[in-house]
C-alpha cells in the first residue's frame, strides 16, 4: 500500500513530463488505491458490526447460570421435586446423573483461555428435553440460553455419542434361539400381541 503511494507521488510530481504510458500507471494505481481503501473501510465496519452484534449476544448468553432451565429448574427439581423432574426430562436424577458421567468424556469439551465450555449435563438436558418434546432450537435456546446454532451442534454431538457409548447393550442383537424366544415373550407380555391377533381374526370372521 505503501510502496503504491509513493510511486502514485513521484509520478505526480514529474507533473508534465509523463508520458502515455506513465499516465496509464497513474490511473491503474489510483484505481488500485481507491479500490483499497474502499475495502479496508468496508471490512472495518463489518467488524463493528460484529463486535457491536457480539457484546450483545454474550451479554444474553451470559445470564444462562442466572436464568437458564439447567442450572434453576433442574436443580430446583432434582432437589424437591423427583416426580416433576422425571416428567421433564423422561427420567430419575440418579439415572440421569450416571449418563452424564459415562457420556462427559464425549461431549466435554476442553475450557480454553478464550470460553468456558458448556457442561455436559445441560447439554445432555438439552437433547433429552429435544426428543421428549420436539421442541424447535429457538425455544430450546431460550429456556436454555444458549445459542440456536450451538443447539443444533449439540443435538447431532449428543445423539451420537449417546449411541456410541450405548448401541451394544441397549440393541444387543440376539443370536441365538433362546434369545428370540425371550425377545418374542417379552413383546407379547408388553404389546398384548397374542390379543390383537384374537381382535383381528374375530373382525375378519364378523365382516365375512
Amino acid at each position: 500500500m505503501e510502496d503504491l503511494q509513493e510511486e502514485l507521488q513521484k509520478l505526480v510530481d514529474d507533473g508534465p513530463r509523463l508520458d502515455e504510458d506513465q499516465a496509464k500507471m497513474v490511473k491503474v494505481v489510483a484505481c488500485l488505491l481507491a479500490a483499497t481503501a474502499v475495502k479496508q473501510f468496508r471490512i472495518k465496519r463489518l467488524r463493528n458490526d460484529r463486535r457491536k452484534q457480539s457484546v450483545w449476544v454474550r451479554e444474553w448468553l451470559l445470564n444462562r447460570d442466572r436464568y437458564g432451565m439447567y442450572k434453576k429448574l433442574m436443580k430446583h427439581l432434582k432437589q424437591g421435586d423427583v416426580k416433576s423432574f422425571r416428567n421433564y426430562v423422561r427420567m430419575d436424577p440418579g439415572m440421569f446423573n450416571q449418563m452424564v458421567e459415562d457420556l462427559k468424556p464425549l461431549i466435554q469439551k476442553k475450557r480454553t483461555n478464550w470460553r468456558k465450555p458448556l457442561p455436559a449435563g445441560l447439554k445432555l438436558a438439552i437433547i433429552l428435553r429435544y426428543l421428549a418434546m420436539g421442541n424447535s432450537y429457538k425455544s430450546l435456546a431460550y429456556g436454555f440460553h444458549v445459542a440456536p446454532n450451538t443447539i443444533v451442534s449439540i443435538v447431532s454431538d449428543v445423539c451420537q455419542a449417546i449411541y456410541d457409548k450405548y448401541s451394544e447393550t441397549a440393541f444387543k442383537f440376539p443370536t441365538t434361539t433362546e434369545e428370540w424366544k425371550k425377545v418374542a415373550q417379552d413383546f407379547s407380555g408388553k404389546c398384548n400381541f397374542y390379543h390383537c391377533c384374537g381382535c383381528i381374526q374375530m373382525a375378519s370372521m364378523s365382516g365375512s
